[in-house]
């Protein structure tokens, strides 16, 4: 091989072994952002896993506040029919009473002296 031909491959050489070396640079690069993205896509995953479970969470409460709504207003249902019926039974009793006292003729009690000597 003559002088300019082992210059010629020489250079190629340099520029394969140049060529190599940037090649496994890139693949290194790449590799390390692979790695960055499987850490990303497991953190997310997590993330994912415990929003599902917040939002289960969040859904077990709402059900259990719209149930004690449920009973709450229920409740209030009952305490509204108790109340009209005590004003009833009360608006009653003043008018028998009344009626009582009409019947009587009016008369109206005084109080009695005391005989204590």
């Amino acid at each position: 091989m003559s002088g300019t031909e082992s210059v010629t491959v020489h250079a190629c050489v340099e520029e394969l072994a140049a060529r190599a070396s940037f090649r496994t640079t890139q693949i290194a690069e790449s590799e390390a952002r692979v790695e960055a993205l499987r850490r990303a896509a497991t953190q997310a995953s997590d993330s994912l896993l415990w929003l599902h479970g917040e939002q289960k969470q969040a859904e077990e409460a709402l059900v259990h506040q719209s149930e004690s709504l449920r009973k709450l207003e229920e409740r209030e249902g009952t305490l509204l029919e108790s109340s009209i019926h005590v004003r009833d039974d009360a608006e009653r009793a003043a008018q028998d009473w009344q009626n009582a006292m009409n019947q009587l003729g009016g008369y109206s009690a005084r109080p009695r002296k005391s005989r204590r000597a």
